[in-house]
């Protein structure tokens, strides 16, 4: 069973986030709301496992600095969208990507 190229629209929802935080696996995932969703992801999603003690062994300072300087640059990067109630909201940049070929959420940690 292949994932939709392209999400379920009927899930779109008025902001970025959600009215509570959740958890991802043992790690709390951060819901605070907001209208810019490349602020949300660079606030509370591409960064959120830096806190860990393997990636903070995996990754020395200029691999962070790095990723600080992607989440500067996501608005160029990548076409405005809006917000999503699943994680469609990653999965519309395959739209804009060469053959579609960024994971999909689920794959992101593996």
């Amino acid at each position: 069973m292949g994932l939709p190229s392209r999400p379920d629209r009927s899930h779109a929802a008025p902001r970025f986030g959600w009215h509570r935080d959740n958890w991802l696996g043992r790690r709390r995932q951060v819901n605070t709301g907001g209208d810019d969703g490349f602020d949300f992801f660079a606030q509370h999603r591409l960064p959120r496992r830096l806190g860990e003690r393997r990636v903070q062994e995996a990754l020395d300072a200029a691999d962070r600095a790095a990723l600080e300087r992607l989440c500067d640059r996501l608005p160029e990067l990548l076409p405005v969208r809006p917000a999503c109630l699943t994680h469609g909201d990653l999965w519309t940049v395959h739209e804009g990507l060469p053959g579609g070929s960024l994971p999909a959420a689920g794959e992101l940690g593996q």
